[in-house]
């Protein structure tokens, strides 16, 4: 998110509301499939992970916990 890599103090909610959409996507596309890319984990299984698993997302029930 760009409040963390810009030092700012505040989320921008544009960005914010992207975010969001993104995971919204992300959400839909883990209901057909077992993993981001391919039919087996990749590395961008792990990184999704790393990168969305400080953010609350259980909203989105096939997410990465």
């Amino acid at each position: 998110m760009p409040v963390l890599r810009e030092g700012k103090k505040q989320f921008d909610p544009e960005s914010l509301e992207r975010f969001h959409e993104g995971i919204a996507y992300l959400n839909a596309f883990l209901t057909d499939y077992s993993y981001c890319a391919g039919n087996k984990l990749t590395v961008a299984d792990l990184a999704i992970v790393a990168s969305i698993s400080a953010y609350h997302v259980s909203k989105y029930a096939t997410c990465p916990r």
